[in-house]
């Protein structure tokens, strides 16, 4: 039986509909939330299965004596596709 082959944009949205994370509790910010180390454990193997790899990126910014972690995921595919997409959260000072 010959499988159909996937569109890149349909291997992403598959992983994406197949990925769930809990949302925990995290000092560093005032509401519940995802770590990107917990997103990233998730969908690895989930995107291995479809030949997609996740990248992380961390960034931490501040802006009127506040401070901001902006992370960045980027899935790659084997044809060398990308998605990327960014999240803001902002941390708690001392």
């Amino acid at each position: 039986m010959n499988e159909i082959e996937l569109t890149f944009i349909e291997k992403v949205a598959t992983c994406q509909a197949a990925v769930t994370v809990p949302k925990t509790k995290n000092d560093a910010v005032r509401y519940m939330s995802r770590s990107a180390e917990d997103i990233q454990s998730h969908a690895k193997p989930i995107l291995a299965e479809h030949g997609l790899v996740i990248t992380l990126e961390q960034d931490i910014k501040a802006l009127d004596g506040r401070f901001f972690i902006i992370s960045t995921a980027t899935i790659t595919g084997e044809n060398g596709d990308t998605v990327t997409d960014s999240g803001i959260a902002q941390l708690l000072t001392p």
